[in-house]
């Protein structure tokens, strides 16, 4: 019942949401914590756990007896065949005919499994495993729904800081036709200077439409990542652009760090733990089973039965040729075996494969970053000096619009840059566990 109450809780403040975003702008963290509460995927995962926990219960119904009630009614007729002198005894002849006779029937029927070889305990081992890497699935779509709204958080962030930059180049690139503009009207600048100011000024405003458009395109791929309609009109504070160091990675101990901890390592280990648990199963078919069996009841020609019927036995089932079935079923459960551990060795490559390319393109963008900032440094210098020369008629049109596009240049390529870093670092987290 509570859980049926959160349930509906969270959807009521979705659709509230939706319909009236909060006006203070969301962090990251506030992000991923609605996506992990409203994500269709994540909802998906916590199925398929009470799906396997159910699977569990399944399992170990096998340790009970199995009671049902058994009744009913029937009308029959048969011939007994008995010796020749009975049907000419001296007192009359016997009809060899049984019935036709009414009979009716009620009863309780159980049975309890003594010994089978170790089935129930194999089966109920693997729904154990089932449930493990269930929960391991889980967190494995926890962590991708956290990295794919870090991505999106991001995208967003920089999308409306090339939409700053753009809009920033606009300004300057008007600016700078307004002092063409001036320096025509006093014969100090011809005409063609004044036309490629004004084509600089178009293309920037061409920039400043694009930038829009990624922005609402980002908004709306941040809101799907959240389970929330792509219109949701969602703000978001702007990230951070500080760079840490570059990370120095021991590899022994990250990658033993990655595969104690990624959610992807513990599915595997418990598919194995299944597959053995399967096998165990199938080598269990050829041991005898013994069943504990019994019955009481009625049974009488009329409603309600009045003369008792019961029994009790034990039951020992020894399988002879069963068309070899069990020997495929125990070839096939130890071939999966073998292929689960494959797939668990094939995941611990991968896990280091993703490890060490994370880092590197870590270490690779925290340097890109230091590298870009102090080109824009250069770029701004640089534009200074043509403005000046220009405004002085010491240098031209071309010198001064020139710097103007590198400027612009560097600084896209500085927010691109902190973007790569910020996904980087966070796919780095993803590789190693830590998200």
């Amino acid at each position: 019942m509570k859980k049926i109450i959160v349930s509906l809780a969270v959807l009521v403040a979705v659709a509230a949401f939706a319909q009236s975003p909060p006006s203070k702008p969301m962090t990251l963290g506030a992000c991923i914590a609605l996506a992990l509460e409203n994500n269709p995927s994540l909802k998906a995962s916590d199925f398929a756990v009470r799906a396997s926990a159910e699977s569990e219960g399944a399992a170990k119904a096998d340790y009970f007896p199995s009671l049902a009630f058994k009744g009913g009614y029937r009308r029959w007729e048969s011939h007994a065949f008995l010796p020749n002198f009975i049907y000419n005894l001296p007192f009359g002849k016997v009809s060899p005919v049984i019935g036709p006779t009414d009979q009716y029937y009620a009863s309780v029927e159980g049975s309890y499994t003594i010994f089978d070889g170790g089935f129930r305990k194999a089966r109920l081992d693997a729904a154990y495993a089932n449930t493990g890497a269930a929960y391991s699935d889980k967190a494995r779509s926890r962590a991708d729904v956290v990295l794919s709204v870090t991505t999106a958080f991001y995208t967003l962030s920089a999308s409306r800081s090339g939409l700053g930059v753009a809009k920033e180049s606009e300004k300057r690139s008007e600016e700078h036709l307004k002092l063409a503009e001036e320096r025509k009207a006093v014969g100090a600048a011809p005409l063609a200077d004044v036309l490629r100011a004004r084509v600089k000024v178009a293309d920037a405003k061409l920039a400043v439409v694009h930038y829009e458009s990624q922005v609402d395109i980002a908004r709306g791929a941040l809101a799907a990542a959240m389970g929330l309609s792509p219109d949701a009109q969602i703000e978001i504070e702007q990230a951070e652009d500080q760079i840490g160091a570059p990370a120095s990675v021991d590899g022994a101990a990250v990658f033993a760090k990655a595969e104690e901890s990624r959610p992807e390592m513990k599915a595997a280990l418990e598919r194995v733990k299944a597959a053995e648990a399967a096998v165990r199963a199938s080598r269990s078919a050829y041991s005898p089973k013994v069943e504990l069996d019994g019955a009481y009841g009625r049974l009488d020609n009329d409603w309600f039965p009045q003369d008792r019927d019961w029994s009790l036995g034990l039951v020992v089932r020894i399988p002879i040729f069963t068309g070899f079935e069990r020997g495929h079923e125990l070839g096939r459960a130890k071939s999966e075996l073998a292929k689960a551990e494959a797939l668990r060795e094939q995941q611990g490559l991968t896990v280091r494969r993703e490890v060490w390319d994370a880092s590197a393109q870590a270490n690779e963008a925290a340097s890109a970053v230091a590298a870009v900032r102090s080109l824009v440094a250069d770029a701004k210098e640089s534009l200074r000096m043509a403005e000046e020369r220009y405004r002085v008629g010491a240098g031209t049109i071309t010198d001064f619009l020139d710097a103007e596009t590198n400027l612009a240049s560097a600084q896209s390529r500085e927010v691109e840059a902190v973007f790569q870093y910020h996904i980087a670092k966070a796919a780095f987290e993803r590789a190693t566990g830590g998200a």
